[in-house]
């Protein structure tokens, strides 16, 4: 794998459309703790990628635990959800990230943007900087936003 030629884009779009175009992407995601994927692009996940819910419904109680369908990379650090507070445990995103920087071919990650930092409350900036710590320097990262 070369390094060197990495890149970091941001489009505009749909995520979700984006990563059903071409096999080699696949989407990064940002679950809660509690087995909901109701709103949001999780809501879109569910429906639109069924396997990628079924898979995370399998284990998804544990901060810090990845799950996989193929197209999706379900990262479990999001402490429960709703309005005001800071549910985004940074400690288990960096769990999830550096286990979903272990992939073995060369792929494209997608994620949303401000993964992270919408639904469940953390700092857009700081998830920035971990994509860049664990995915941007090894493989091609590509940030949708709506």
């Amino acid at each position: 794998m070369n390094y060197l030629t990495c890149t970091v884009k941001q489009i505009k779009g749909n995520a979700v459309d984006y990563v059903l175009e071409k096999d080699e992407r696949i989407l990064l995601h940002v679950c809660n703790n509690k087995g909901v994927m109701g709103s949001g692009i999780a809501k879109e996940i569910r429906e639109r990628i069924p396997e990628a819910f079924y898979a995370y419904r399998k284990s998804y109680s544990e901060l810090g635990t990845v799950t996989s369908c193929g197209k999706v990379i379900n990262m479990v650090a999001q402490d429960g959800y709703g309005k005001g507070i800071r549910h985004l445990n940074y400690g288990a995103l960096a769990r999830c990230l550096l286990i979903a920087s272990m992939q073995k071919s060369r792929v494209e990650f997608v994620v949303p943007y401000k993964m992270g930092a919408d639904r469940a409350g953390g700092d857009w900036e700081i998830v920035k900087e971990m994509l860049d710590f664990f995915i941007a320097d090894r493989y091609d990262l590509t940030i949708v936003e709506l």
